[in-house]
């Protein structure tokens, strides 16, 4: 650190994937180091494509509990350095960034730290961070976690994203059939549910009768809720 000249300098860390080795060989303090030396890198994918957190769900923990201890640290961190690094990131801090062999990071934490540990460790991360649209984010790339979001993160179904558009918007035009989960998002919204959506200008059963969706369920739990949007027309 101390070098004169230095013996690193900041286009060293993503010209040889320092933060990648760093977090691969799971020296913690290494990792800080590099990512203080430059916030970018946190973000920046290797010869593979695979961005640095992929590596600490890959590096092997030797059955020691001292190593899984360093893992979930090294993952948190992680995290919390690509949210403070890019808040509006769609991947937030890199949770539904995607492999090079198209796994979802997301999955491979619960893989790598058990189910409870790992939304244990999501939620305090994201927690701090009230204006994250996780939930917008989870609809699109990873619908299979919703229920497990919205619970960890139920304030979050009351944002609006860039576009103004609420996780119900995004919900019905992505296709998500009536369920408990769905049911929970409309319960949610119940005094958003007779505005149209920001993008299409389409209410909100209309969202659900499109081509993507289509569930009769959706559409006539909606309507009943809001006649007077057959009754007035779509504006």
């Amino acid at each position: 650190k101390s070098a004169n000249p230095p013996l690193l300098v900041r286009e060293d860390v993503k010209k040889y994937h320092l933060l990648h080795e760093a977090v691969r060989d799971g020296r913690l303090e290494t990792a800080k180091y590099m990512a203080d030396l430059d916030a970018s890198c946190i973000f920046h994918s290797d010869d593979k494509y695979d961005i640095p957190i992929r590596y600490a769900c890959t590096v092997k923990n030797e059955g020691t509990q001292d190593k899984s201890k360093n893992c979930i640290e090294m993952i948190q961190f992680l995290l919390q350095r690509g949210i403070a690094q890019n808040p509006s990131h769609f991947t937030i801090g890199g949770l539904f960034a995607k492999t090079h062999s198209n796994e979802l990071i997301l999955d491979l934490i619960i893989k790598k730290c058990g189910e409870d540990t790992a939304w244990d460790c999501i939620e305090q991360v994201l927690s701090p961070y009230q204006d994250l649209h996780i939930l917008h984010q989870t609809i699109k790339y990873a619908p299979q976690h919703y229920s497990m979001m919205f619970s960890r993160f139920p304030e979050s179904v009351h944002l609006r994203d860039a576009e103004n558009r609420l996780p119900i918007h995004l919900a019905l035009e992505t296709g998500m059939k009536w369920s408990f989960e769905l049911s929970a998002i409309i319960q949610a919204n119940r005094s958003n549910l007779n505005d149209v959506d920001p993008v299409t200008k389409w209410p909100p059963f209309a969202l659900a009768a499109s081509e993507k969706c289509c569930d009769l369920r959706t559409i006539f739990f909606l309507l009943r809720k809001n006649p007077e949007h057959v009754m007035h027309g779509c504006k």
